[in-house]
């Protein structure tokens, strides 16, 4: 005796392409003309330092009046090297010990 079986082959349903999720830190970029041209002079000025550095180009960034003080998620999402968020949040109440740092990094900003 035959069994008779029956396999039903349905077409796999397509997966959502992945979403990317969008970095919401050119929303603190005072300039909105200038957007593109802030994040990649910040990135050129950040990508591969130490999170130190990349603190104080922020806050340099925030005192030259290009930024609005960014959340710090935002942050992370744009710039990984930031680091830990005790760490950006000792160097962002400690401006006045990074004066000079700050001002430097001001200038090539």
């Amino acid at each position: 005796d035959s069994i008779g079986v029956t396999i039903r082959i349905r077409e796999r349903a397509t997966a959502p392409p992945p979403k990317h999720k969008v970095s919401s830190f050119p929303v603190f970029i005072v300039d909105n003309t200038r957007t593109e041209s802030v994040v990649k002079r910040l990135h050129e000025l950040i990508d591969g330092k130490p999170p130190k550095t990349c603190a104080l180009t922020i806050l340099a960034a925030i005192s030259a009046g290009l930024l609005t003080q960014p959340t710090y998620s935002a942050l992370r999402d744009e710039f990984p090297e930031i680091g830990a968020r005790t760490n950006y949040s000792y160097y962002l109440g400690r401006p006045d010990n990074y004066a000079k740092d700050i001002e430097a990094i001001s200038k090539s900003l």
